[in-house]
């Protein structure tokens, strides 16, 4: 069969007899690459939605704005894990695709795609931080490496979070700035928050009670002009949806 080269599009299989057995996979025969000119002798079809399918955009991947630094750990991972879902890449990150022996036909692609991974960290941290991940051979090992130094220094920012959301008012904003503000302040709060897997309903009561809080706190910032919509709004049982309580003040 002839090959088919699309520019510099570059295709992986993730795991060989998945692709071979998937049906969503290309009709194209494709040889994992060591560089561009050097070709694997075992050829693979190529599944769309693997995370070995690297396309030249990756390149370009688009990445938190901010560099980790030693207090924003939180809210870089979270941007971070989103950027990297986008483009299929997460299964690095948690290690759902363990590296491959050499021998393995795919662990050229797993390589490549470690270090494509690998070399948008290195952008995205400071200075002092690249210092001391340059070392490590997986984007596992980095991201494990960064979550067990940073995540648990978030006690002196999870305490300045609450004091800011407990003064922030409305005083000369507008609604909308006001309600841009409380809602950053509350989202990164809330990342620091624990997670659980729960099947049993309990875990809705309690979502059911941080959207009340939530509600309160946007209605305890507004101005005094706004207390006969406030008094309203808080007659509702249960409280609205913090969406649609701002849509009643605006």
């Amino acid at each position: 069969m002839k090959k088919n080269l699309y520019g510099p599009i570059l295709q992986w299989a993730c795991d060989l007899p998945l692709c071979l057995s998937s049906p969503n996979y290309s009709p194209i025969n494709f040889f994992g690459l060591d560089s561009w000119q050097h070709k694997l002798k075992i050829p693979v079809k190529i599944p769309f939605i693997h995370c070995f399918y690297i396309i030249w955009m990756d390149r370009d991947l688009s990445l938190p704005p901010n560099l980790l630094i030693h207090k924003n750990y939180t809210t870089w991972s979270n941007a971070m894990m989103v950027a990297l879902s986008v483009k299929n890449k997460v299964a690095f990150i948690d290690g759902s695709v363990p590296m491959p022996t050499i021998a393995d036909p795919t662990y050229a692609a797993w390589t490549r795609g470690n270090n494509v991974v690998i070399s948008r960290l290195y952008n995205f941290v400071s200075k002092d931080i690249i210092t001391n991940i340059l070392f490590a051979n997986t984007t596992k090992e980095i991201w494990d490496d960064l979550k067990t130094r940073f995540s648990r220094k978030n006690g002196p920012r999870i305490f300045q979070l609450r004091r800011q959301l407990m003064s922030l008012q409305q005083g000369n904003d507008d609604v909308s700035t006001y309600y841009t503000k409380l809602k950053s302040v509350w989202e990164e709060l809330l990342g620091y928050k624990p997670t659980f897997q729960c099947k049993c309903g309990g875990l809705q009561t309690l979502q059911v009670y941080n959207e009340s809080e939530y509600v309160m706190s946007f209605l305890m910032g507004l101005n005094d002009s706004f207390a006969q919509i406030q008094g309203q709004i808080l007659l509702s049982d249960p409280l609205p949806p913090i969406g649609n309580v701002f849509s009643l003040v605006i």
